[in-house]
């Protein structure tokens, strides 16, 4: 017995501190590496199951896609591979909490996300996208990484003010429940959606999948609420995948930028055609609204509003 219990506490090199979620058939865990000085290393693990279902052949082709992207935002994969039957992918422990947490924190202290903030946590998604969709092959030849499932539970935010994107190519982040056809399924039946129309429609995910993604988060983060939810998922799946979705941003925002409500109604058109053609060219909307309004924002911004958030003195004070 005890035998048993010390294999299901390490997994080939690596000590698997907690399990923080199995989705998907895929098991996240917390766990530690003990690198060649001897030192250990926190790190997050991401295994399949032990049957061979399919499953493994994605996953890998997944984390062989995601171990290419580069960038200061994005957690960076560091191993990858089968032990004992088990596709595994180990990336960058990021010390941080993922933009749900942060979102529902944001709920609790009844306030909302600020809009300069959302701007910044934004343009640092954009720029780890835009790592991925510039990626080349040892030619030269474009390759490029599409995320493809870009939600807030793979968006990390640090005490510090860094922001890291994970799970490129992987199809998993999410830890919340998903359903067949990938909505998340939340609290009394609650339904949400984080795809873009080509892709509920059974279209392979571009770039410009991406810059969908993204605009919906950025929606989410000024307004506080979420743009895409119903009681029938066969309902929501038909008003997204068909275009037939209003983006009611000046209803629950009618004080903002005009030239923001642009940037995230271009972002969110329902045509790829018409979105942003690259996240660089998102990012480069934002910028040039900052630029504008003479207002500038970095990661000490950040920084301040996740210490108000989670600093565990009593605080009443709203950032």
């Amino acid at each position: 017995m005890e035998e048993t219990a010390q294999r299901e506490q390490t997994f080939g090199p690596y000590l698997l501190d907690r399990r923080i979620a199995t989705r998907r058939r895929i098991e996240l865990y917390r766990a530690t590496a003990i690198g060649l000085d001897g030192r250990p290393k926190p790190i997050m693990l991401r295994r399949t199951g032990s049957l061979d279902d399919g499953v493994h052949d994605k996953f890998l082709d997944g984390a062989m896609q995601y171990a290419v992207v580069h960038h200061a935002s994005v957690a960076q994969v560091v191993d990858l591979g089968t032990i004992d039957g088990r596709s595994y992918i180990a990336t960058d422990l990021v010390d941080g909490r993922d933009l749900l947490k942060v979102l529902a924190r944001c709920a609790q202290m009844r306030f909302g996300f600020p809009t300069d903030v959302a701007l910044h946590v934004l343009d640092r998604v954009l720029a780890a996208l835009d790592a991925a969709h510039g990626t080349k092959d040892r030619k030269g030849r474009p390759v490029p990484i599409v995320h493809g499932d870009l939600c807030h539970s793979n968006v990390l935010l640090t005490e510090e003010g860094d922001v890291a994107v994970t799970d490129f190519a992987m199809g998993i982040a999410s830890t919340r429940r998903r359903t067949a056809n990938g909505l998340h399924q939340g609290s009394k039946n609650r339904f949400t959606c984080y795809s873009s129309p080509e892709q509920l429609r059974g279209e392979p995910a571009t770039e410009r999948s991406d810059v969908f993604l993204a605009g919906v988060l950025l929606y989410e983060l000024v307004t506080g609420r979420v743009l895409f939810k119903a009681r029938d998922e066969d309902d929501l799946i038909d008003v997204v995948a068909s275009g037939r979705f209003e983006v009611p941003l000046e209803r629950h925002r009618a004080d903002l930028h005009p030239k923001l409500a642009r940037i995230v109604h271009t972002a969110l058109a329902a045509d790829p055609a018409h979105r942003f053609e690259s996240a660089r060219a998102f990012s480069d909307a934002i910028q040039g609204l900052l630029e504008s309004v003479h207002a500038s924002v970095d990661r000490r911004f950040l920084a301040k509003l996740m210490k108000r958030l989670f600093d565990p003195r009593p605080s009443t004070a709203a950032p």
